[in-house]
C-alpha cells in the first residue's frame, strides 16, 4: 500500500513525521491505532498490508532476518514501509521515524547505513509477559523514544536500560466522531455484550453465562468474535454469537447494549473499552495490566479469574439500572480525553521533544 499523507501533510518540510505500520483486516475502518496519523499534522503514514511467511523459502528467509531485527513479530511486510523511510533519509529527511507497532514493525533501519541517522521512536501495545520473548533487549537502548499504552509495561522498558527520560505513556485514542450513543437499549432488555477475540478468556466466559443464566434467564447475551474462538459458546440458552460485524452494526450493539463484558488474560490498551465507553456503555472487566487506567470510575473491575465477581458486577447492573446508566455517562465524559486529536496532540509534543533531544 502506498503512503498516506496526514491532514495537514505538507510533504516533508520542517519536522516532519513519517508513521510506520502494516495492519490486517482486524481493524474496522474507524479503529486501530493507525486512526493517529490522521490528527498529527505534517505527518505522512507508510503502510502495507501485513502477511505471514507462506512458502518454505519465505519462512527460512523469515528466520534468518529475525536475527537482525528488534522484534521477532517482524515479517517481510514490515520492510516495504521501513525501507521507503530508510530512503528518505537518504534524501535529506531530518525528522522522526515512529513506529505505530513497535513490537511488529521495528526492524533494521538503525542498523542500515544511513547519511544521517533519523530519530527513531516506536510504541509498543503488547502485555509485559509478552514483551520478553517478543522484542531484543540489547536494542531498545537504540531508540530515541518509547511510546506505551499503559505504565504497566514501563518497569519492562527500564529493566532493559532504556532511560526513564524517552519513556511516555500516551493513551490508545477512541474515534467520538464515529462512536457516540446513538440510541437507548429498548424496554427491560437487559444484554450483556462481549467484543473482541485476541488473549480473551472465553473458558471464563462460558463460566459466566452458564451462571449468570441459572439465576437470570431473561439475561441475553451478545458475543461478537472470531468463529474459531465462540465455538464452546453455540448452544448456550440466550446467547447470540456473531463474527464479521460492521462498524456501523457494532456502534449499534455497544449503544443498544446494557454492559460490555471483558474476560481478559491480560490488556494495556482495548479499544473495545474505550470505543463502548463513548457510547456510554458501563463496563464489567477483569482487572488486569492497563484496564484500571482505561476504564477508572466508568465500571466495575473484577479481580482477576473471578468468576463469582463478575456474575455479582452483572447482576447488580440488571438489579439496578441507575447505576448502570450513572457508569455509562461517567464513561462518555471519560472517553472525551481519550479523543484522537488530544492524543495526537500528545504525541505531537512528545515527537518534538524527541528531536530537540
Amino acid at each position: 500500500m502506498s503512503g498516506e499523507a496526514g491532514p495537514d501533510s505538507d510533504g516533508y518540510g520542517d519536522h516532519p513525521y513519517l508513521l510506520l505500520a502494516t495492519d490486517s483486516d482486524v481493524q474496522g475502518a474507524y479503529s486501530g491505532y493507525t486512526q493517529l496519523a490522521k490528527h498529527v499534522p505534517h505527518a505522512a503514514l507508510l503502510r502495507n498490508r501485513r502477511r505471514e511467511p507462506r512458502t518454505v523459502l519465505e519462512r527460512g528467509a523469515q528466520r534468518w532476518i529475525n536475527q537482525f531485527t528488534g522484534s521477532s513479530w517482524y515479517r517481510f511486510s514490515s520492510m516495504q514501509p521501513e525501507l521507503r523511510a530508510w530512503l528518505q533519509c537518504q534524501t535529506g529527511f531530518e525528522g522522526l521515524v515512529h513506529f505505530l507497532w513497535g513490537e511488529r514493525d521495528w526492524g533494521i533501519i538503525d542498523r542500515l547505513p544511513s547519511r544521517r541517522r533519523p530519530k527513531v521512536c516506536a510504541t509498543f501495545h503488547a502485555c509485559t509477559d509478552t514483551l520478553p520473548d517478543t522484542l531484543r533487549a540489547s536494542r531498545l537502548r537504540s531508540l530515541d523514544g518509547v511510546i506505551l499504552m499503559s505504565e504497566t509495561q514501563r518497569e519492562f522498558f527500564l529493566n532493559r536500560g532504556v532511560e526513564n527520560e524517552k519513556i511516555e505513556v500516551i493513551p490508545h485514542g477512541i474515534d467520538l466522531s464515529y462512536f457516540h450513543r446513538s440510541e437507548a437499549a429498548t424496554g427491560d432488555q437487559f444484554t450483556v455484550l462481549s467484543v473482541g477475540s485476541y488473549r480473551r478468556r472465553f473458558d471464563l466466559l462460558k463460566n459466566v453465562i452458564e451462571i449468570v443464566g441459572g439465576i437470570r434467564p431473561e439475561i441475553s447475551f451478545v458475543i461478537v468474535a472470531s468463529p474459531d474462538k465462540t465455538r464452546e459458546l453455540e448452544g448456550l440458552a440466550n446467547v447470540k454469537v456473531l463474527a464479521g460485524v460492521s462498524d456501523s452494526d457494532l456502534r449499534r450493539l455497544y449503544s443498544s447494549s446494557s454492559c460490555l463484558l471483558m474476560t481478559l488474560q491480560a490488556a494495556t490498551a482495548n479499544n473495545a473499552i474505550l470505543e463502548a465507553m463513548a457510547c456510554e456503555l458501563p463496563i464489567v472487566s477483569e482487572d488486569v495490566g492497563g484496564i484500571r487506567e482505561y476504564v477508572g470510575e466508568a465500571g466495575i473491575l473484577a479481580p482477576s479469574g473471578s468468576v463469582d465477581a463478575l456474575v455479582e458486577a452483572i447482576l447488580s447492573l440488571h438489579g439496578n439500572r441507575d447505576l448502570a446508566a450513572r457508569l455509562g455517562r461517567i464513561g462518555g465524559i471519560r472517553a472525551k480525553s481519550f479523543d484522537w486529536p488530544i492524543i495526537a496532540e500528545r504525541t505531537t509534543a512528545f515527537y518534538k521533544r524527541v528531536l530537540a533531544a
